[in-house]
């Protein structure tokens, strides 16, 4: 979930990833981005000197102009001279999921998911800091912020047992826990790790046990390691967040991989 500027929360993967997941490059909403559509140049042989750019945020936009939106999957290209050509896809990108698709606002997908009679899995995206539009000037605070996707439940009469709030952002599921321990129980911390040193040890896993976070979320590789004989079995991280010492506390005992 990301935000606009009148204060929607909307689904999008990234707060500024409009330019190259919906089509507000070839529309007159193109002039709002945060950083407009600038074109590649190239030298007189032709060689790209430099590439094309832009950066739209659902921040540029009120929930209304959002809407008048159409999705298409997430594709760029640094070669374009103007905006519209090929929807600034590479040609070897297929454009079958390029034909308009639905954007959504997060009261929407609640709609949507309980019609399915799916869960609820919603990931509380962090400020990009690009962006003209800032969340504090949006919500005041990233904790009201934070609080604005709880409250779309609420509103909704989703059980909290229905939903797994996430985040990169420790300080959301430490909120979650302490203002909304309804839905703070189930809370998903995902970890940012990118190589193995960056994993947190045994002892910082019991410190995020005792402060009340359950459930933690590594990247795949994270929970797996090869033995002597090329047997796949846990890692040492996957061991320590299962270690008896803290998991029959409220502490983080299962797993939800984000990558």
């Amino acid at each position: 979930m990301t935000f606009t500027k009148d204060r929607e929360l909307v689904c999008r993967h990234d707060q500024c990833d409009l330019h190259t997941t919906t089509n507000i490059l070839v529309t007159p909403l193109a002039d709002k981005c945060s950083q407009p559509f600038s074109p590649a140049q190239f030298d007189a042989s032709g060689k790209l000197i430099k590439a094309a750019t832009a950066l739209c945020c659902t921040s540029d936009l009120t929930v209304d102009e959002f809407k008048s939106l159409k999705g298409k999957m997430d594709a760029s290209n640094p070669m374009p001279e103007r905006a519209g050509i090929s929807g600034w896809h590479p040609n070897w990108r297929t454009d079958l999921y390029s034909t308009g698709a639905t954007v959504l606002t997060h009261k929407e997908s609640i709609d949507l998911l309980r019609e399915l009679g799916s869960q609820y899995t919603p990931e509380l995206k962090g400020a990009n800091r690009a962006a003209k539009v800032q969340v504090e000037a949006v919500f005041g605070s990233q904790t009201a912020y934070a609080q604005a996707m709880i409250d779309d439940y609420n509103a909704a009469g989703i059980s909290p047992r229905l939903v797994w709030a996430q985040s990169f952002n420790k300080d959301d599921i430490l909120f979650w826990i302490k203002n909304d321990p309804d839905f703070g129980r189930q809370a998903v911390f995902l970890d940012s790790a990118n190589v193995p040193a960056e994993l947190p040890s045994a002892a910082q896993l019991k410190v995020y046990a005792n402060q009340g976070i359950r459930i933690v979320a590594p990247p795949m590789w994270a929970l797996l390691a090869v033995d002597a004989h090329g047997k796949i079995v846990p890692s040492q991280y996957a061991k320590d967040a299962k270690a008896p010492a803290w998991t029959s506390s409220p502490g983080p005992r299962a797993f939800r991989t984000h990558r």
